[in-house]
């Protein structure tokens, strides 16, 4: 039986409050009138009664309708609406309806999409019309009449601005909402530009992310320098006043708002700077208030282990404190390693000092890593992230959570990983190992950073929230590949990226590269391709010898019949090498990424693969693929392989070798190898065994290699994290993960254990 990986109730708790990030910060008024224009999805009306507000919700076609405005003219104190002008044929006459139910002060709050936001340029379909790029050219060629035209459409701000102006309301502020309406985490008032790393903020959403080709969170960094991120913002939410405009119109104060909806109702907060030099952290529901409360202890508790606190005060249940116009501690390494390398590992050396007397050491209680020190309250945010340079010091902020008796080198690891991250440039000038070596982190390195990434999961419901993220974050691989294929034409690209197993049959195979991306092809595809030789230009390799194989000067090449030949270039940066096989004749060749996925007629090539006989019943699955170990086979094994034969035309069993048992199974397997292979090989049920390889083993590059339609397991994987991505991987191309029932009374292990016995 196979487990959905539908979005659970658990998920849909959280995403339902997602929506109302957009005004769930606004400082309502209790006790006034709200009108709420019919917001689809947004939840508006609930955040508004649960502000405390006295609602009456109003569908766009009824406000239009005279005698419904008749009704409710001046009457309200507020008018909300979120991606509602969008959807309407006359924006600009549902505004000035608006504007006729608002009081003389009262305030309209619409949210809006905006046709020129980043996430459209960098490949996402537009909103209403279900396409690429139709919001950026003005819908051109899209027919916004009759039974095919799209359900709406977005406009751009200065679009936006003249229906305000045409209506009357010309008395407002506009904040620009990232990543979008349905999931905010950061608005920015209009004149206000962020001093922060803001890829490490905001977190891009899509409705189609299969077509994303750009990394949008790179840019945000780069607009905000050149003073254009508003104009790319993804939407827009707009506070109108309806009164004339005046110097004495009072706004929201706030500047930027940075939204935590994905922690959950005990630790979601709010954190707003504000006009009037002040920053504060407000629960967004009344279940986070003792999470604020706590903020005030910490802060002493730090401050009397002689750490730097931004001063701060709690206020009904508010943390206040003043804003700091100033770098983070992270934008000022970074800007330091680039300018004075032996500074930077001084202050690299101070900050973590700090971090070292944050609190008492205690008794290591983790058995994992019993050489590693812990402290009584580990300060898991006492990070460059979380402070500021001021004044040539260090000054900390937002330290939320800490730990009990945990390893304090994992806070040191987040240092080192948090000026690093994103930065490559950063690795040339100082790699990162210097660090690792320096602080004594190289031993438990991996365990370490494991600590940070199981914080984040339990901070950010990272694992309930697994699907939701899946279908809406980007796909790297998919991004990748879209990436490429845009430097090249169709016919081209599926010869240089695609098909470059083509031609093999009767030339000769060599590899250009002798790294991670030709080491990776080889023990993909060794076993079926005889590889005549590596080509590298580092002189210092040539003469080397990578899995038994030759590596040579490319110049080897040279008198060679171009005919009788074929390179894959297996290097991360192939195009100055592409370059050079032009130049020097190379007539055929191709480029291996990491991503490659052999098309399935390359794979069927040569294999016999029967076809249905007349009125034979035709099976679910064409290839299937079992992987195990298949030690002292044994009828658990056969019924495996038996239940996956009657699935599938032509069924693949890899073989896990004896150095991956070892490597992954921690045991010695009883039977060899080559025996266990053969004694796949040779049961009935199996078309092909292969052997698999010891590093690149997983679902992922097995399914690149063999390209099947199904891969099948026995039901004691059924229930675990590990298998069931692989299933999402599977499922994301259109593969399936199949789960047999477990065989109870028999397994290898029982087999060993009466034989350790020797009950056998």
């Amino acid at each position: 039986m196979m487990r959905s990986l539908e979005i659970t109730e658990q998920a849909k708790a959280l995403l339902r409050e997602f929506p109302k990030g957009t005004l769930i910060w606004y400082p309502f008024e209790r006790g006034k009138k709200a009108l709420c224009v019919d917001s689809k999805g947004f939840r508006m009306e609930e955040l508004l009664r649960e502000k405390g507000l006295e609602v009456t919700t109003v569908c766009v076609a009824d406000l239009l309708a005279k005698d419904s405005l008749d009704n409710i003219a001046g009457k309200y104190d507020y008018a909300v609406g979120i991606g509602i002008i969008e959807r309407c044929a006359a924006p600009a006459k549902l505004l000035g309806c608006i504007k006729k139910a608002l009081k003389n002060g009262g305030r309209l709050l619409l949210g809006t999409d905006n046709r020129l936001g980043l996430r459209y340029f960098c490949g996402d379909h537009e909103e209403y019309s279900g396409r690429a790029f139709d919001g950026l050219e003005n819908y051109q060629g899209v027919s916004l009449k009759g039974a095919d035209s799209p359900n709406g459409r977005s406009y751009a701000s200065a679009e936006i601005e003249s229906f305000f102006s045409e209506t009357g309301l010309t008395n407002w502020k506009r904040y620009s909402v990232f990543p979008n309406l349905n999931y905010p985490q950061m608005l920015f008032a209009n004149h206000y530009f962020p001093k922060e790393n803001l890829e490490l903020r905001i977190i891009p959403r899509y409705g189609h992310k299969e077509s994303v080709f750009l990394k949008e969170e790179y840019l945000y960094g780069q607009l905000a320098k050149n003073g254009t991120l508003h104009e790319f913002a993804n939407a827009y939410l707009f506070e109108c006043v309806n009164e004339q405009k005046n110097d004495k119109t009072e706004f929201a104060k706030a500047l930027q708002v940075t939204l935590s909806l994905d922690r959950g109702k005990e630790r979601g907060l709010a954190t707003i700077i504000k006009e009037d030099g002040t920053a504060e952290k407000k629960a967004l529901f009344v279940e986070g208030i003792p999470h604020i409360r706590a903020l005030i202890e910490h802060d002493a508790d730090l401050r009397k282990h002689g750490i730097p606190m931004v001063e701060s005060e709690l206020i009904k249940d508010t943390y206040v404190m003043p804003f700091v116009d100033a770098d983070t501690a992270q934008l000022h390494l970074q800007k330091l390693l680039k300018k004075d390398k032996e500074t930077f590992v001084h202050e690299m050396d101070v900050f973590r000092e700090y971090i070292l007397q944050s609190s008492e050491p205690v008794k290591a209680v983790d058995g994992n890593m019993p050489d590693e020190q812990c402290y009584k309250r580990t300060y898991i945010d006492l990070v460059p992230l979380n402070a500021f340079y001021v004044d040539e010091k260090y000054l900390f902020y937002d330290q939320e959570f800490y730990m009990e008796n945990y390893p304090i080198n994992a806070v040191v690891m987040r240092m080192v990983d948090l000026i690093y991250r994103g930065q490559p440039e950063l690795e040339n000038i100082l790699p990162r190992t210097f660090f690792l070596e320096r602080y004594g982190l190289i031993k438990n390195c991996d365990r370490l950073m494991q600590y940070s990434a199981d914080f984040m999961v339990w901070l950010r419901h990272l694992d309930i929230l697994k699907e939701f993220r899946k279908r809406t974050e980007q796909d790297s691989e998919a991004l990748n590949a879209n990436r490429l294929a845009m430097n090249y034409s169709a016919g081209e690209y599926q010869r240089l990226f695609v098909n470059i197993l083509d031609g093999l049959e009767n030339r000769k195979l060599i590899l250009f590269g002798s790294g991670k991306y030709a080491y990776k092809f080889m023990e993909l595809f060794g076993d079926e391709y005889e590889i005549e030789m590596l080509l590298d230009n580092n002189a210092e390799r040539w003469g080397d010898c990578v899995e038994g194989i030759r590596v040579a000067a490319p110049k080897e090449l040279e008198g060679m019949d171009a005919e009788k030949y074929k390179v894959i270039i297996c290097i991360k940066n192939y195009v100055p090498i592409l370059k050079q096989l032009k130049e020097m004749g190379v007539k055929h060749y191709g480029i291996y990424t990491l991503e490659f996925e052999r098309p399935r007629e390359a794979f069927l090539k040569g294999r016999r693969i029967g076809s249905l006989e007349c009125g034979e019943e035709r099976k679910p699955y064409h290839i299937g693929y079992v992987a195990g170990v298949f030690d002292l086979f044994h009828i658990g094994h056969l019924n495996l392989l038996r239940r996956a034969k009657e699935q599938c035309d032509y069924l693949i069993v890899g073989v896990v070798s004896d150095e991956g048992v070892r490597k992954n199974k921690h045991t010695e397997p009883f039977i060899h190898f080559e025996e266990r292979l053969q004694m796949v090989r040779a049961c009935r049920y199996v078309d092909e065994a292969v052997k698999i390889p010891l590093i690149y083993c997983d679902t992922a590059d097995a399914y690149r290699k063999f390209r099947f339609d199904v891969q099948f397991s026995g039901s004691d994987y059924e229930h675990s994290t590990a298998w069931l991505n692989k299933q999402a991987f599977l499922r994301s191309r259109g593969s399936e993960m199949v789960f047999f029932p477990y065989t109870e009374s028999t397994s290898s292990t029982k087999i060993k254990g009466l034989i350790d016995k020797k009950l056998m």
